[in-house]
């Protein structure tokens, strides 16, 4: 009896070094999971019962048992790189059907399926008939990236307008030719005595109360003479002239009649009258005219950029004149406001924005602008400008949102995977779209699992059937993507258990040596 208690150790000392040594062997496995022998007493069976002098007659490896405990997770870098942080598998696909791993070390392959040593991840597939693509949960598949060019969008996409947040500062002046000052009385008068036979030219100098300049007037015809800066130095063409915007000059006469001419031309005039402040023309190519721009690029159908800027002039208080530009990539102008390629190279939205005392808008509907066939043979394009968001405080000029729904063509350039298994392609041009979402499976009873090798599992009967859920939700763990899960075997132990098992094997063999010697030595006896 003896031989088979010795046999039976042996015979179980030498399972779990197979354990151990598999464990070692795997100790840098991505996603290996490490395993142990378990061991049980064996009795001979007895007809009559088990008497109590009975000895057993040896030891029966019951089990390897697998241990899923987690595994450190290091960090990558690498995009398709991904770690399960708690409970669950990957669920993986090929010729043979279904299996299960903790190893997340993919690739995308020839056809753009995410893979991992040629089985395909499979996860939540993603309905492109919803806007936008929205994953649907049940529907499990393959998780494929589509390499093919994403379609241009438009900036007109399904009627949406390109959103203007901004904030205007209203501290600002309004914008007005205000180097003469308003208000300055011309008080100087010289009389003609009848009958005048000739032209008869006087002339009075009044300064105006800010000292900018000086103007020359008489009763018989009024001009505008020298000018002169602050400190009396005559101004002249050679000096630099100022610039007359609108070549107009406003003022009111003695019968309260406002009056334009032309700078250093003659008129009619009576002996007195007032100077006012004429408003600027809005000029896109002077910053003097206007008081805030921002700009951003919209597309055409066919994802030919437009670029276009919006211009804020500042009126009165609370009232903004708007304009914009949009500028084709051949150089030609397009006039909004009628859709034909444009003499003038800016556009006057709508009636402008208005704001109340609380600094909202009181008038900020989208603003359509016309419908036009960009150059190119794209679709026709009808831009609209939503300020709705807008404010006027007392702040510096601010955008706080500029958006717009087009977007030229574009090849995928990354992948990004979420905690929550959402997968995402972002493309060249800025924009994303999501390709599905990652499936993790769990089991009743894990222990029941049966290995497969290449880090797979199979179910069985005793496992149970999988349940799939969202990364994150019930019973499953979280991804971490650009990392991996490493063996979860504990290397020092390993060894430790090795002289253990060591010692063990040798016992056992030590016990069919003795029990061999008391043999010899029965045959000996005489």
């Amino acid at each position: 009896m003896a031989f088979q208690h010795g046999l039976s150790g042996i015979n179980a000392a030498s399972k779990q070094l197979d354990a151990i040594g598999n464990n070692v062997a795997n100790s840098s496995t991505v996603g290996f999971k490490g395993s142990r022998a378990e061991f049980a007493d064996m009795f001979a069976a007895n007809f009559y019962g088990v008497a109590a002098t009975q000895n057993g007659i040896g030891v029966n490896t019951t089990l390897i048992a697998q241990q899923f405990g987690q595994g450190n997770i290091t960090t990558t870098g690498n995009q398709l790189d991904l770690a399960i942080s708690g409970n669950g598998f990957f669920v993986m696909q090929n010729a043979n059907g279904i299996s299960y791993t903790r190893n997340g070390q993919f690739q995308i392959d020839r056809e753009g399926y995410i893979n991992n040593n040629g089985d395909k991840l499979m996860g939540w597939q993603v309905d492109d008939r919803t806007t936008p693509p929205s994953v649907q949960n049940g529907n499990l598949g393959p998780l494929k990236i589509d390499n093919s060019l994403l379609e241009p969008r438009p900036s007109d996409y399904g009627g949406e307008s390109m959103r203007f947040n901004i904030n205007l500062d209203s501290r600002n002046n309004p914008v007005e030719y205000n180097a003469l000052t308003e208000g300055a009385s011309l008080t100087g008068v010289t009389t003609l005595a009848p009958p005048a036979t000739a032209d008869f030219n006087a002339s009075t100098k009044v300064k105006l109360p800010d000292g900018r300049y000086v103007i020359t007037g008489t009763s018989g015809t009024t001009q505008v003479g020298q000018l002169f800066n602050a400190d009396g130095t005559p101004i002249n063409d050679a000096a630099g002239a100022p610039t007359f915007y609108d070549k107009k000059l406003g003022w009111l006469d003695a019968a309260g009649t406002v009056q334009q001419y032309t700078p250093n031309a003659t008129t009619p005039a009576g002996a007195a009258g007032t100077i006012a402040a004429v408003s600027i023309a809005f000029n896109p190519s002077d910053p003097a005219t206007y008081n805030s721009k921002t700009a951003l690029t919209a597309y055409d159908s066919l994802g030919n950029p437009i670029q276009v800027a919006v211009y804020f002039k500042k009126t009165a208080d609370g009232q903004w004149d708007v304009y914009a530009t949009a500028k084709h990539t051949d150089g030609s102008v397009v006039d909004l406001g009628t859709g034909n390629t444009a003499a003038s190279p800016y556009t006057a939205l709508g009636t402008g924005l208005a704001f109340g005392p609380d600094g909202k808008l009181t008038n900020g509907g989208p603003i359509a602008a016309a419908t036009y066939t960009p150059a190119g043979g794209g679709a026709p394009l009808a831009l609209k400008f939503d300020f709705s968001g807008s404010t006027q405080f007392g702040t510096s000029f601010a955008v706080n949102e500029l958006v717009q729904p087009g977007y030229a063509s574009a090849v995928v350039s990354n992948l990004q995977i979420d905690k929550t298994g959402i997968v995402s392609a972002r493309y060249s041009n800025g924009q994303t779209k999501v390709i599905g979402q990652v499936v993790l499976a769990n089991f009743a009873n894990q222990q029941g699992l049966q290995p497969i090798g290449n880090n797979r599992w199979m179910e069985t009967y005793n496992s149970g059937n999988p349940t799939l859920n969202d990364p994150g939700s019930t019973n499953v763990g979280l991804i971490q993507s650009q990392a991996l899960e490493d063996s979860n075997v504990d290397l020092t132990g390993e060894l430790v258990n090795m002289i253990t098992a060591q010692r063990y094997y040798q016992a056992n063999a030590q016990t069919i040596k003795v029990h061999d010697q008391v043999l010899q030595s029965l045959m000996q006896m005489r």
